[in-house]
């Protein structure tokens, strides 16, 4: 049977076909997607989303609080020996081991570490700049090995792309096709085209 005689509705039932194949395929990617998400998250025992967006999140205090501990943990291991480094890891694991966390424990860490309650210009600033130095460690060597994986993918992430755009290409294609055919048997054969 020739494109050109095919009807409106079997078109259209192609067209819901791949919307529906294409609709499948994000359903089926987001649940992936939150599948690795939650698995991440329980393994490293990071908080949900729906936690993250909660109305309990940290008070202003609380963030200095958590900034003025990174700034006396990143002063503290910067200078500190091997051994008081162990000692403060050693007394934060037992921190966060303690289900609530216990006040008399935290205050003696803070008093231990002197934790500032505020920071001020000068220790936000060398704050920032750890962080970037940590993060650049960090990010470096794994930019390196994302653009080291992403080109040893470069062939098969073009034919995943090639197999996911196939469907709706073709179906375009064809519907174009399809329009073309019918319009060129709608004219009469003796009547020139305008």
């Amino acid at each position: 049977m020739a494109l050109g005689t095919w009807s409106g509705r079997r078109i259209a039932f192609l067209w819901i076909l791949g919307i529906a194949f294409y609709g499948a395929l994000t359903i089926i990617g987001q649940a992936q997607r939150r599948n690795v998400e939650s698995s991440f998250r329980a393994k490293y025992g990071l908080p949900t989303r729906n936690h993250l967006s909660s109305a309990d999140t940290l008070s202003e205090a609380q963030r200095d609080s958590s900034f003025g501990l990174l700034f006396a943990l990143w002063r503290e291991t910067s200078r500190g020996t091997p051994a008081h480094r162990d000692s403060i890891l050693h007394q934060l694991s037992a921190i966060a081991r303690d289900t609530p966390v216990v006040r008399e424990r935290r205050d003696s860490l803070y008093r231990a570490l002197k934790v500032p309650a505020h920071l001020n210009p000068s220790q936000q600033d060398s704050l920032r700049v750890a962080g970037e130095s940590l993060l650049g460690a960090i990010l470096v060597p794994a930019a390196r090995a994302i653009g080291s994986a992403m080109s040893d993918l470069g062939p098969w992430l073009f034919i995943m792309v090639a197999l996911y755009l196939a469907p709706g290409v073709v179906l375009l294609v064809m519907t174009i096709a399809w329009v073309f055919l019918r319009r060129r048997n709608a004219i009469p054969s003796g009547v020139p085209a305008a």
